[in-house]
């Protein structure tokens, strides 16, 4: 949920009311469901000289509130930067990155991306994430999603990301609902 304080600034609470797990090896097979933790950001649009460019900063911590297996344990603070360049009328790219501090750890994710507008209603992008976890192998992924506008005020998306290395999670998936409420 998103709430706007004021022009270029908005408040969110964020949390995954359900999801699943499955671990599969040799013989047997698990499977886990329950909720995630919650997040509470700040997010800031930054000035601009170019409508053609754009960047905003979201500072957020997570609390531990979520089942055992999807939560963190402890709180989390992330710091992130996104920016965005209109390189054609329908052609947006896009990086992200983002500091988190966990458990007295440090790590960073980075993820460049690049957005289509496939027609008034309907877009989509490929994506690609870079995350280096203290302590933890590295990993990588790349991907991508769909969006479509079903009314002005609902958009519905899709996105699925696959590992490109034996550090990585093997597939990654989404799926969301966005209502805009005035």
């Amino acid at each position: 949920m998103r709430i706007g304080l004021f022009d270029g600034a908005e408040l969110q609470l964020a949390t995954a009311l359900f999801n699943q797990l499955e671990i599969k090896t040799a013989g047997s097979s698990q499977t886990f469901r329950g909720a995630g933790d919650t997040r509470l950001g700040l997010k800031v649009a930054l000035p601009s000289s170019s409508d053609k460019f754009s960047w905003a900063t979201l500072g957020s911590v997570t609390l531990n509130t979520g089942s055992e297996e999807f939560s963190n344990n402890a709180k989390q603070y992330d710091l992130g930067v996104s920016l965005a360049l209109d390189l054609a009328p329908d052609v947006t790219g896009g990086f992200y990155v983002n500091a988190t501090h966990l458990d007295g750890e440090n790590s960073i994710a980075i993820s460049p991306s690049l957005s289509f507008g496939l027609s008034e209603t309907v877009g989509t992008y490929v994506e690609a994430g870079y995350f280096s976890n203290a302590g933890e192998p590295n990993s990588s992924v790349a991907g991508g999603g769909l969006t479509w506008m079903v009314t002005p005020t609902v958009q519905l998306d899709a996105s699925a990301d696959f590992g490109l290395n034996s550090d990585s999670p093997d597939v990654t998936g989404g799926f969301g609902v966005s209502i805009y409420f005035e």
